[in-house]
């Protein structure tokens, strides 16, 4: 019955989004550029398919780029499907949607909040790569906790204690990742780095979603399911192992594989001097 206004919730912002952006946005550079590189980069260039697949090749065989693809990609990938997913494994195991639902809102919250704060304390002390490494490892071990606590009756305040630490450094070095990636890929514009990473993590959260729904067991009859006649209660301890061990190794290669050249920062730094 609340499905009216339920849709009006979720489309009135972008609706907003839409009349702002066509009122007020009427160009696609600022009036001043805001840093030498960013002058570099909004110089008036020639677009052909052959320079694009270029470009994009030159990105995907850096290895610091493929790095952000496949672990901040993953990484993001892992919050959109459990974050979908958070309802239908909560009431296997006795949470009300009620529950499931705070526990969505807090992950959302916590990752707005987390991506302020790392990202601000990263640029303020001049530590990007220091801060999105060690945030990248303390969400890993945040969401490994959390897939084990999520196979646990009655442990409803743990559960939102990891959801928060997730969200708050796991969704918080995200916006490091992109910083990052633009630093390796300069001088190219910002759009192929950022488009490289968020095109594979919503294609495997896809995928995820696919192996959570497949990848499970049958319920364990010995704790009371709150799904009711719309959802079949499973145990998704498989597909939680799943998630632990990439996880892990994720977060092994990363700490080697992802070194970014900060060459924005340095061509900044050149040109000032």
């Amino acid at each position: 019955s609340n499905v009216a206004y339920i849709n009006f919730v979720y489309g009135a912002p972008s609706v907003m989004g839409f009349i702002c952006a066509a009122i007020f946005c009427r160009t696609s550079q600022p009036p001043t550029p805001p840093s030498k590189s960013a002058e570099e980069t909004s110089k008036p260039q020639t677009f052909s398919l052959k320079q694009y697949a270029s470009q994009m090749k030159s990105i995907l065989c850096n290895k610091t780029m493929l790095g952000f693809i496949f672990f901040t990609g993953a990484l993001l990938s892992k919050f959109n499907a459990t974050n979908s997913q958070m309802s239908q494994m909560m009431c296997s195991v006795g949470y009300t949607a009620t529950q499931a639902g705070h526990a969505s809102a807090l992950l959302m919250i916590s990752g707005t909040t987390g991506g302020i704060v790392v990202g601000t304390l990263a640029r303020r002390l001049k530590k990007q790569l220091d801060f999105f490494k060690i945030s990248y490892c303390i969400s890993s071990l945040a969401f490994i906790t959390l897939m084990l606590l999520l196979r646990e009756p009655e442990v409803f305040p743990a559960i939102m204690c990891a959801l928060s630490v997730v969200g708050f450094f796991g969704i918080g070095c995200f916006p490091l990742s992109l910083e990052l990636s633009v630093e390796e890929t300069f001088p190219l514009d910002p759009v192929y780095s950022e488009t490289a990473i968020h095109f594979p993590a919503m294609t495997y959260a896809f995928v995820l979603i696919n192996i959570c729904n497949n990848l499970n067991w049958e319920a364990n009859q010995a704790v009371a399911d709150t799904c009711g006649d719309a959802i079949q209660p499973l145990d998704y301890t498989p597909y939680f192992y799943y998630l632990m061990a990439e996880i892990t190794v994720s977060s092994c290669l990363m700490l080697f594989v992802i070194n970014p050249q900060l060459k924005r920062y340095d061509f900044d730094k050149t040109e000032d001097e």
